[in-house]
């Protein structure tokens, strides 16, 4: 269920066709149980592929503030699915780019996947998905960036991405640490380049106690709020003068996609090289092997020039 950031993987999730029995994207989710309950449907003109002659389903659902619409392409002959689009649109985001507003459509995409399956010895394979989304991310030029207990010396690291300012990142009102709903008094502040140490007020004993707790559910678990909490005050500066997390959410925009340029529908488990790791990216740390006929591949962009 953890995805990982392996771009094919990320892509091959989102194909609900051949997920067809797991949770794979709202509000498609499980496409055996889940798509018919959750959508409108209606026929459109059919459509021809070769000589095969298409059935065109539309389907369509409205929620509060988003929409979700659909085209299902299946084989008049044998009902096997040619082709599925799907896309998720906020209602109440106004904001649109030139080409939205030039067609006219008034809502804005959260995404869009597209996949779409051919037939080869008259089973079904993918020809070719795309996966597009909208998303927020959270930019301050002075931020937390991480927060590490200090076994040895009983203290709590606070790392920014800038180096806080001194006098006003030594107060002590500027910080509250709560440990198992308890907020601890800090006896000392010290500031260490990028970093402020924070130690608490405990006994020898209990500090070592608490520190003890803390390595061990970390290491079983992600440590929640209701464990070990810390909040900052907004008056903490940066020596540029920035307040703590004072920023914007900027909005970004992908686009993936996957052709298929051979099919093997004979072929064996390799036994003397080593596998992708599916919770990696694909050019990072990923051992990849040319095969014999990698000329005939078209990898990324821009397309390869073709001698006539």
């Amino acid at each position: 269920f953890n995805y990982g950031g392996n771009e094919f993987t990320i892509l091959r999730i989102h194909d609900a066709i051949r997920n067809y029995k797991i949770d794979s994207y709202a509000y498609v989710h499980r496409l055996d149980t889940d798509l018919l309950n959750n959508h409108y449907f209606s026929k459109e003109s059919e459509t021809l592929l070769d000589d095969d002659v298409l059935y065109t389903i539309k389907f369509r659902k409205t929620y509060p503030g988003f929409s979700a619409l659909g085209r299902l392409f299946i084989s008049k002959k044998d009902y096997a699915i040619h082709k599925m689009e799907y896309a998720v649109y906020d209602l109440w985001s106004r904001k649109m780019d030139k080409k939205q507003k030039k067609r006219g459509n008034n809502k804005q995409l959260i995404f869009k996947i597209i996949v779409e399956y051919q037939k080869v010895d008259d089973l079904m394979y993918l020809n070719y998905i795309s996966f597009q989304n909208r998303f927020q991310l959270f930019s301050s030029p002075f931020m937390v960036t991480d927060i590490i207990p200090d076994l040895i010396e009983k203290r709590f690291k606070v790392k920014f991405n800038n180096r806080p300012y001194g006098e006003v990142a030594q107060i002590r009102g500027n910080y509250r640490v709560m440990y198992k709903g308890k907020e601890l008094t800090l006896t000392k502040i010290a500031v260490r380049d990028n970093t402020v140490l924070l130690y608490p007020d405990l006994d020898l004993g209990g500090a070592h106690e608490m520190f003890k707790e803390i390595d061990k559910v970390s290491n079983i678990k992600k440590i929640g709020p209701e464990f070990l909490n810390f909040e900052f005050a907004k008056e903490i500066i940066d020596v540029k003068g920035h307040h703590l997390n004072d920023g914007v959410y900027k909005e970004y925009n992908q686009f993936r996609e996957f052709f298929v340029q051979q099919v093997k529908t004979q072929t064996n488990v390799p036994k003397d090289t080593l596998y992708m790791k599916k919770d990696r990216p694909i050019y990072k740390d990923q051992i990849i092997v040319k095969p014999l006929n990698f000329s005939d591949y078209w990898m990324n962009t821009p397309l390869q020039n073709i001698d006539k």
